[in-house]
């Protein structure tokens, strides 16, 4: 026993035979709760993260990896460093290291959510938070390779330009119906198109998501960065305070950027492809259907070959 009067374990269960022999994959840790430091521009900010953190077991004699030496790993070396994708490889080699000698792959992902204030469209005074999913991964392979990844998910409404057209012919023919006469008073037309029932119809919208993945060397744009470009090519984000001049002017925007689920992919797709240090991209956009009780979704993905697949 020792000074506190616990008996000494001396077996390592973890070295015993295993019943059936064979290397694995990926064994360790998921949903982790860790909070993680990273960088806001000048700024160091702490945010809580779920970590999934995982190795290979390649001795095939050893019935199992060292699972605290990975807990461990983590809980030191995010207690000093900052989270970016750098820090992701050194991680990969370090949880490689842990396993002393009877590991050769590793894989990292951290998920969180990044609070951004956002402002109104309209009104200067009012703000309010968003709060962005995103995440880092990284693998690391048997031969050294080194894969890292950076995400996020964007929230926005997309309104169907079908239902659009749909709807605007009917206020045509309603208009046609109300306005029999050939002579036609432009005063007249102005408070027929201020009524609720002249406008016969309105076309259907719903929210939206959509998810992005990135294959890099290195890490030439932060996440918020990404984020906001993201929202300005798809126009509609959502929002948070809204007054009534920011409603009007989100209905706008919406008419303005009518979208399938093609288009919102291509139209990120086409913001992707203009940045040369992304080796790889996949994006899964998904319209939760007001008309319909099944969601519409797209995939889009650069086509490399061993790149993602959908």
């Amino acid at each position: 026993m020792d000074k506190l009067g616990i008996e000494r374990i001396e077996e390592d269960v973890s070295k015993q035979q295993p019943f059936v022999g064979g290397t694995i994959d990926r064994v360790g840790i998921e949903d982790l709760e860790m909070p993680i430091q990273v960088e806001r521009g000048v700024q160091v900010v702490q945010l809580p993260s779920h970590v999934t953190a995982m190795v290979s077991l390649d001795d095939e004699k050893m019935r199992g990896i060292h699972m605290s030496r990975i807990y461990l790993a983590l809980h030191d070396f995010l207690g000093t460093q900052t989270l970016n994708l750098k820090t992701v490889k050194e991680l990969l080699y370090q949880l490689v290291k842990s396993q002393k000698g009877i590991s050769k792959k590793a894989y990292l992902k951290f998920n969180w959510k990044w609070p951004i204030k956002r402002k109104a469209l309209k009104s200067d005074s009012l703000e309010g938070w968003r709060c962005y999913p995103v995440f880092y991964e990284g693998h690391l392979s048997e031969d050294g390779k080194e894969d890292l990844i950076m995400g996020l998910q964007i929230t926005y409404s997309s309104t169907c330009p079908c239902s659009a057209s749909l709807a605007r012919a009917l206020i045509q023919h309603k208009f046609q119906g109300d306005f029999s006469s050939s002579h036609i008073e432009k005063d007249k037309i102005f408070r027929w198109l201020g009524k609720e029932q002249s406008i016969s119809a309105t076309p259907h919208a719903q929210k939206s998501l959509a998810y992005i993945k990135l294959k890099v060397k290195e890490e030439k744009q932060s996440l918020i960065d990404l984020i906001d470009e993201v929202e300005s090519v798809l126009g509609t984000p959502v929002q948070t305070a809204v007054k009534k001049a920011d409603e009007q002017e989100f209905a706008k925007l919406n008419s303005e950027n009518l979208m399938f689920s093609e288009d919102a992919a291509r139209r990120i797709k086409d913001l992707l492809e203009k940045k040369s240090w992304v080796e790889d991209f996949y994006i899964h956009v998904k319209h939760f259907e007001s008309l319909h009780p099944f969601e519409v979704a797209c995939h889009i993905t650069k086509q490399i070959p061993g790149g993602f697949s959908a």
